[in-house]
């Protein structure tokens, strides 16, 4: 790694390996305003950090360089509103779903006897068949003429 200053680098210093580690890189050296950083291995989870000495005065702004990271925690934090609001969402859901199965069903069925489908219903009008509702239907099967 190369590092270019404004101003001539004084010392420098470099440490690699798991957080917190304090075991030297394989090299560091200044040479006017460039500092010159090496390491010959890293292994997963592992990382670098260098530091380069410059003359007092080098540099205006010296407080650090912070920026909040968007989290998944901001974006949905708990708050009365944001709970009461999914709560309600998730009544109003699970409400419509209930309503939908109940009203509609999920079978259809002929109009009058059950054999009406084959005999008796030329208009082919149909019924709902609601969820709870117990029916028994014939079942008309003709085998193949072979």
């Amino acid at each position: 790694m190369r590092l270019h200053a404004p101003a001539e680098v004084t010392r420098v210093a470099c440490e690699a390996g798991y957080l917190d580690s304090r075991l030297a890189c394989t090299s560091a050296a200044a040479a006017g305003t460039a500092a010159l950083f090496s390491q010959a291995t890293l292994g997963a989870n592992e990382g670098v950090t260098i530091v380069a000495a410059l003359p007092r005065g080098t540099v205006s702004a010296v407080g650090p360089i912070l920026s909040e990271h968007w989290t998944l925690d901001q974006g949905f934090a708990f708050t009365r509103t944001a709970v009461g609001g999914a709560a309600a969402l998730l009544v109003l859901l699970v409400g419509a779903i209930a309503l939908l199965v109940w009203g509609v069903g999920r079978d259809r069925r002929y109009v009058g006897a059950a054999t009406a489908a084959v005999f008796d219903n030329p208009t082919g009008a149909t019924t709902r068949v609601g969820v709870l509702q117990d029916h028994t239907t014939p079942v008309e099967y003709t085998p193949p003429d072979d």
